[in-house]
């Protein structure tokens, strides 16, 4: 859709322009164009409750299927009855997507809520990057764990340089894992990762025998079971 396009443009450029401006720390700069990203994201979220309502009202039409079958059922008097068809109900337009976006977001916050407790406090900058008061930059992807393949997490991150990586992994029991990964560790595999075509880092989580590792582009595996729920390390972020 081209409008989803163009907000997806404005967004990427604002992200860019923050990027730049937080290695050179310029606060005004930031401020001024996470501003623009939070008013693009609040019209992104309008967009997609238009397009459910949307959704809504077409669930209202009757399938042709439907009204075939009905038509047949009331035939003229004087010709042979129709045998009554089993006609199935037109499958809604599942919100799939709008379904895993909201359960996202709503993790997201619940994490970001649960390290106040450690007197934490994040700055929002976008849905996935968020800054800390010392202007440190944290990036907090999500993923659900793949229908297909249980114990593996898919999980993709704008590039950028980051101070601290939470992923955000949810299993299909709804527990949650928190993988804190800090500066020094991002550093040291940044570019082992494989890259999306858009350069989007590449996550991919597993889960061997209740130990958790990182596939790497080269498909070896690092342990990273120290640094599940490892919450505790960001009070020095």
């Amino acid at each position: 859709m081209e409008l989803e396009s163009r907000i997806e443009s404005i967004k990427t450029k604002a992200l860019k322009k923050i990027e730049r401006a937080a290695k050179v720390g310029n606060i005004k700069e930031i401020s001024y164009f996470t501003e623009i990203v939070e008013e693009i994201n609040r019209i992104a979220d309008e967009l997609k409750k238009f397009e459910a309502k949307i959704d809504e009202i077409e669930k209202r039409f009757p399938s042709d299927t439907t009204q075939e079958t009905e038509s047949k059922q009331t035939a003229p008097t004087g010709t042979a009855p129709q045998k009554n068809r089993v006609v199935k109900s037109p499958t809604p337009k599942a919100s799939n997507t709008i379904a895993i976006v909201d359960l996202e977001k709503e993790r997201r916050r619940s994490f970001i809520k649960e390290i106040r407790t450690f007197d934490i406090n994040l700055i929002y900058i976008n849905e996935i990057v968020y800054k800390t008061e010392k202007d440190n930059i944290i990036g907090i992807p999500y993923s659900i764990e793949n229908a297909s393949t249980p114990n593996e997490w898919n999980i993709t991150l704008p590039f950028s340089d980051y101070d601290f990586i939470v992923c955000i992994c949810e299993r299909k029991n709804s527990e949650i894992l928190h993988f804190v990964f800090p500066d020094d560790f991002i550093k040291s595999y940044i570019n082992a990762l494989s890259r999306t075509d858009d350069n989007n880092m590449k996550f991919k989580i597993i889960d061997v025998d209740n130990k958790q590792y990182l596939k790497m582009q080269d498909d070896s595996n690092i342990n990273i079971s120290m640094f599940l729920n490892d919450l505790e390390s960001l009070i020095y972020i």
